[in-house]
């Protein structure tokens, strides 16, 4: 990136593009636009500044509170430190706008002394695989104004916002997961088989409002039928360890989403049998829908440091079995981690397989093969900011 124009804000230096504009906002430090736009949104940064003598740590969770305030449906994906020192914070988040609309934020947080000083990223989906290095580099190298004043010692145990996944929430028919195959063998004429009409799946998708009591195929039905017309329709497909499925097929202009809510106790054996809720979603909700179904969220800002390697078998077992003892030689955040819930998370999209461990409430892992036949398998730390990012690339990549 050619950095040649300096920004001085009353708290706060960056370094932009030379092609990037600035505009004049009320309330704002700096407004900078980028160049072109995406159906009508251009991304864009805002540097702002609040007065308050709390440490970066109070400026991070005013933040985190303000997205999830100010931006009604947000998910917050990653509150992590950035750059990875204790300088300053940053925030990821997403949040619906307009009709069918989505922005995503990439927002950096430092503390003066006597200013807290955000900058505000926002790109459309589109936009945000190719500017997020951009974005980072710019966050990354902003020099705050310090003011001097030695800042009050804190730390992030001691605040109190809560941190939990937003859990996604959908509505739509349910039916058997069957149903929707039989659904797919519709007859060319729009029709379900006398055979079909008969079984318990073609009772389903009447009851649901899929098709008539003759077998006619209803809006709905048809509709949902198109997502199925392109050869490479699944952009998505995620199974989970304790049951739960998400599936997404790309239509001319939507996405439908097959989903299903894992059972408590649920394992591998219920994949398939648990009743699915069918909705849509437009292109640029996409990757917030599967966000929100993995349960993205903000986790421990310090990320484990160690990437254990494990006997071929061991992490299928601990997944399997709570009572799996803990292997010999395991480190402290692998010891600790054992004691959580383990759900095995497999994520699949046009660029491949990713499989994930998620532990506890918002704790991943990349689960790896090692190489050269060592039967042995390794648990790569997975921070959230870099769960965000992968799905994000991946389901615009599917869609483009």
């Amino acid at each position: 990136m050619t950095v040649d124009q300096l920004i001085d804000t009353p708290h706060a230096r960056l370094r932009v593009p030379a092609d990037w504009t600035s505009e004049t906002v009320d309330g704002a430090d700096a407004v900078l636009v980028a160049p072109g736009g995406d159906d009508g949104f251009r991304a864009n940064i805002v540097v702002t500044s609040v007065p308050s003598s709390g440490p970066v740590e109070r400026a991070g969770e005013a933040a985190l509170a303000a997205a999830l305030d100010q931006h009604p449906g947000a998910l917050v994906g990653a509150f992590d430190l950035w750059p990875p020192a204790l300088r300053g914070r940053r925030l990821l988040f997403t949040y619906p706008a307009g009709e069918g609309g989505q922005v995503d934020v990439r927002k950096y947080v430092w503390a003066t002394g006597t200013h807290h000083v955000h900058l505000s990223a926002s790109a459309a989906p589109w936009q945000t695989p190719a500017l997020r290095a951009q974005f980072d580099s710019i966050g990354a190298h902003v020099e705050v104004v310090s003011s001097g004043r030695e800042l009050p010692e804190s730390s992030d145990a001691d605040v109190t916002t809560e941190r939990r996944p937003q859990k996604l929430t959908v509505n739509g028919p349910v039916i058997p997961r069957p149903a929707l195959d039989v659904l797919a063998s519709a007859r060319p004429n729009g029709r379900l088989s006398r055979g079909d009409r008969a079984s318990a799946e073609g009772r389903a998708l009447v009851g649901a409002g899929f098709a008539t009591e003759r077998g006619r195929l209803t809006d709905l039905g048809a509709w949902t039928v198109a997502h199925w017309a392109r050869h490479d329709a699944t952009i998505v497909s995620i199974e989970r360890s304790d049951g739960g499925t998400l599936t997404g097929w790309r239509g001319a202009q939507s996405v439908l989403f097959a989903a299903s809510t894992p059972a408590p106790g649920g394992d591998a054996s219920s994949l398939g049998a648990a009743p699915v809720t069918v909705f849509s979603s437009t292109f640029h909700r996409t990757s917030a829908v599967v966000l929100g179904w993995l349960g993205a969220g903000p986790s421990a800002l310090r990320v484990d440091a160690q990437a254990p390697t494990l006997p071929a078998g061991t992490i299928a077992r601990r997944i399997a079995d709570p009572a799996e003892p803990v292997p010999d030689g395991a480190g402290r955040h692998l010891a600790f981690a054992w004691q959580q819930p383990w759900v095995g998370v497999d994520l699949r999209t046009r660029s491949g397989l990713t499989p994930l461990i998620k532990v506890g409430e918002n704790r991943w892992w990349r689960r790896t093969i090692e190489p050269g036949g060592s039967a042995a398998e390794r648990l790569t730390p997975f921070p959230a900011g870099q769960l965000y990012d992968l799905v994000t690339d991946q389901v615009v990549s599917a869609l483009l």
